[in-house]
């Protein structure tokens, strides 16, 4: 089955290790996360890494793919 492809800015603080599980980039902790929500990856840099600066990007109107990303 082919990889979904990750979107959210979240995901470049966090390795994707397989069997639903992501590595955090600073302090190498494995997440759980579902099949479609990231949550537990906002919440854990939220928790864990306050000063983590996390890209809020805004909705690519021009090309009218209907891409929008969440900040965290």
């Amino acid at each position: 089955m082919a990889t979904r492809r990750k979107y959210s800015p979240l995901w470049t603080h966090f390795e994707d290790t397989g069997n639903k599980r992501a590595k955090c980039n600073y302090c190498s902790r494995e997440i759980a996360v579902s099949k479609s929500s990231i949550g537990s990856l906002g919440r854990h840099l939220k928790t864990v890494h306050p000063t983590v600066n996390v890209k809020n990007v805004m909705e690519d109107t021009q090309e009218g793919n209907g891409i929008r990303f969440v900040s965290y």
